[in-house]
Order: C-alpha cells, then sequence, then structure tokens
C-alpha cells in the first residue's frame, strides 16, 4: 500500500496482526485499512501552512474521514476548529482496494 501512496515517504507502516495500518509521521494519523470496501489516503501538499493528512474508508453505505494536522503551538483554537471542518465538507473521496489486512 505504501509504494501505491501519494507522497508515500510521509508514512510508515503501522500494521498491526488485527489490521493493515498506515501512520502519517508529521500528524501522527493512523489509518486502519478495510479488508473490504474503498480506501484513499493522502498527505497535505508541500505548501500547506501546517502539515497533515486524511484517509477516506468507505465500508457499505457509510463514508468516513479522518483527518490530522499538526498546527504550531501558538495557533488560536477557533482557528484549528475552522480550518478543520472547512477542510472536510464535502471531501469524502476513495478508491478501491482489494487488499487484505497484513499477517
Amino acid at each position: 500500500m505504501l509504494e501505491r501512496t501519494p507522497g508515500a515517504a510521509a508514512f510508515s507502516d503501522a500494521s498491526t496482526r488485527e489490521a493493515a495500518r498506515l501512520r502519517h509521521d508529521q500528524s501522527g494519523l493512523v489509518c486502519a485499512l478495510p479488508s473490504t470496501g474503498a480506501f484513499h489516503v493522502e498527505p497535505f501538499p508541500p505548501s500547506a501552512r501546517n502539515p497533515g493528512a486524511a484517509c477516506s474508508i468507505v465500508i457499505g453505505d457509510v463514508a468516513t474521514m479522518l483527518v490530522a494536522v499538526r498546527y504550531g503551538a501558538d495557533a488560536p483554537l477557533d482557528q484549528m476548529m475552522r480550518e478543520a471542518v472547512g477542510s472536510v465538507i464535502g471531501q469524502a473521496s476513495y478508491e478501491p482496494w482489494p487488499g487484505e489486512p497484513a499477517d
């Protein structure tokens, strides 16, 4: 999966016996890959003000998107929330992933 992920250098393998997982090293976001359904993960572009990543998972009729952003220590909480909400509205994207969890 890491070989097929855009910006793969930003991720490391965080798999467990139970599930295949990717960890975005800068933000700490850990995404578990579903054994069935669709999955998409991508880091924020290098031009982003704050490092982060997003992963989208679709299983059946349920779409879930997780986003993690590493803000500086001086960032106001309301700015963080406003940017976080703005970045996920209507953005749940996915690609089919036919793989299985790692052993």
